[in-house]
């Protein structure tokens, strides 16, 4: 804060502020940003090898590989439901850091004059 009234004897000699500049530390929306981008790219990998492991038709060679596929195709489709739901919250506590009230932390560089 800078004084205005000079006649104020603790005025008299201070320098006046001219400009704060403070550097602020985002490492946590950072870090979850950072996990929220690797988890989304892993989500959508498994959507897509997912999609490629449709049911083939049945065959007599199916017939015996058939039940090793469905428990295939069973256990990524719970990946995809698990990696969905790790978005969900990580994408919820980016907006929450965004909606929140910011703490200022940091360095601090005053240049007076």
């Amino acid at each position: 804060q800078v004084r205005q009234n000079t006649g104020n004897p603790l005025a008299v000699g201070t320098s006046t502020v001219v400009r704060v500049h403070v550097a602020f530390v985002v490492d946590d929306y950072l870090a979850v940003d950072v996990k929220h981008s690797e988890e989304k790219e892993r989500l959508n990998t498994r959507v897509a090898y997912l999609n490629k492991l449709r049911p083939k038709e049945k065959t007599l060679w199916n017939c015996c590989t058939r039940p090793l596929q469905d428990l295939h195709i069973w256990w990524t489709t719970r990946q995809v439901r698990s990696l969905d739901d790790k978005v969900d919250k990580l994408r919820s506590q980016l907006e929450a850091f965004e909606k929140n009230k910011k703490e200022m932390s940091g360095s601090a560089f005053v240049t007076f004059k």
